[in-house]
């Protein structure tokens, strides 16, 4: 990983500052010095910095010296980071001796989890990301996602492995600020999860999109009509889905291009294998996970395959497709339904800003997000009789996500039915189809 800033030219830009590879390179052998013999090999340490500069710093100097980082403050740590000061934390926990970096899964499948991965592994995954974009030194990479998310962590080692700059704005979570760090630094690549890019695409600045040329979906839980909405806006972009899982990193790759179906995630990477089986999808190759913790006990260590928690299919031409979280599918009149196409029913009509289906002790359920000033007597919605909800929860505000910021249809239905009432009436217009 240490070949990562072997570069020339800016590796870092902030509100405040550049950094050169330079000067990254210093800053992380000064630290490496001043850590060596403090941290034993295989050791964690919880790094507790806010600002993003630090935190690289301390990952890349972890890396440099065989010691885990973590940056979720619930995986147990041997140490503590902040500002370049070590402090002992206690007992950590001892991880299979090729552990490199560890992450915290979302749960939105069930109980968290904690996920190592060889070095080689999200090194694979960052030469993959690199070929599958095309990416050169040019890149200007916006940093909007954090780094304890595999996500975020992606862009920074695809970024720094082609020489690129990482632009990262004060605070991402800040969605109307970074209007004003877009401006300034210009990003030619944003990458981020479907949900915020919902969320970006009602508040970035025209002028932004016009500079940027590389945008990426998380392609699991994408819609059409969100990647239409952009495409048209903004048809000089190049659109890239990439599908993947904390356990496995990345699987599948496409270029989106106007006409693709619903759902699809494409070819499998160079490092991914993907096989369909009764039992599910499994996938091989050199991105698999090499240890899984639960609840505090080691489950799994050096897999030689997973199977996906995702319902997928593939077609002739061997081009992949999302039909759903397996905990999502939901069952009507005995067959079983992607809640992704009754979803996109709704999505089609502007003035539902989002939408989840799933079932209430069975039946079929729809929450919709409608802003409180959407006259609902102007709303008709086009929907097949067998996608029709038979419960409507109507919120005015968006959606919850979990702790980690990712999606999850269960709680955002559990938490609408503890605070609005189910109603057996759509409020508005629906026309019934017989498709």
């Amino acid at each position: 990983m240490w070949n990562l800033l072997t570069h020339e030219g800016v590796a870092l830009e902030t509100n405040e500052c550049q950094w050169t590879y330079q000067q990254l390179r210093t800053s992380v052998g000064s630290r490496v010095e001043q850590w060596k013999g403090r941290v034993q090999k295989g050791q964690t340490v919880y790094i507790r910095d806010e600002d993003v500069v630090e935190q690289i710093c301390s990952i890349l100097t972890c890396l440099r010296l065989k010691i885990i980082p973590t940056l979720s403050s619930s995986i147990p740590a041997h140490h503590k980071s902040l500002s370049n000061e070590l402090e002992h934390a206690g007992t950590g926990r001892t991880y299979h001796p090729d552990v490199a970096v560890v992450f915290q899964t979302s749960g939105t499948n069930g109980s968290q989890r904690i996920v190592g991965h060889r070095l080689e592994s999200v090194t694979y995954c960052a030469q993959d990301m690199v070929e599958a974009l095309g990416v050169t030194h040019r890149v200007r990479s916006a940093l909007v996602l954090p780094l304890s998310f595999h996500y975020g962590f992606s862009v920074m080692t695809s970024t720094f492995m082609v020489g690129g700059t990482l632009l990262i704005p004060s605070d991402f979570r800040d969605a109307f600020a970074l209007n004003t760090f877009f401006l300034r630094t210009k990003p030619t690549l944003l990458a981020t999860v479907p949900h915020f890019w919902k969320l970006l695409t009602r508040i970035v600045d025209p002028k932004i999109w016009y500079d940027l040329e590389i945008c990426v979906f998380a392609g699991d839980d994408c819609s059409t009509q969100l990647l239409q909405n952009v495409w048209t806006l903004y048809p000089h972009l190049q659109l890239n889905l990439f599908y993947g899982s904390t356990e496995v990193l990345r699987s599948c790759h496409h270029r989106w291009k106007n006409g693709d179906a619903q759902g699809i995630i494409g070819q499998p990477l160079p490092s991914a294998q993907l096989i369909q089986t009764d039992l599910g999808t499994i996938q091989t190759g050199r991105t698999l996970l090499l240890e899984l913790v639960e609840e505090g006990q080691t489950k799994l260590v050096a897999p030689h395959q997973w199977k996906l928690p995702d319902e997928l299919s593939v077609d002739p031409n061997g081009v992949w497709y999302f039909v759903a979280r397996s905990s999502d599918i939901v069952k009507v009149s005995g067959i079983r339904l992607s809640p992704v196409d009754i979803e996109t029913c709704f999505m089609k009509t502007t003035e539902v800003v989002d939408v989840v289906v799933g079932t209430t002790k069975g039946v079929l359920t729809v929450v919709l997000y409608i802003m409180p000033s959407t006259p609902l007597e102007t709303v008709c919605v086009r929907i097949p009789s067998m996608y029709l909800p038979k419960l409507w929860l109507i919120m005015e505000e968006p959606f919850c996500t979990t702790d980690r910021g990712k999606r999850s249809r269960r709680r955002i239905l559990e938490h609408a039915r503890q605070h609005c009432t189910a109603v057996t009436r759509p409020p508005f217009s629906v026309v019934v189809t017989n498709d």
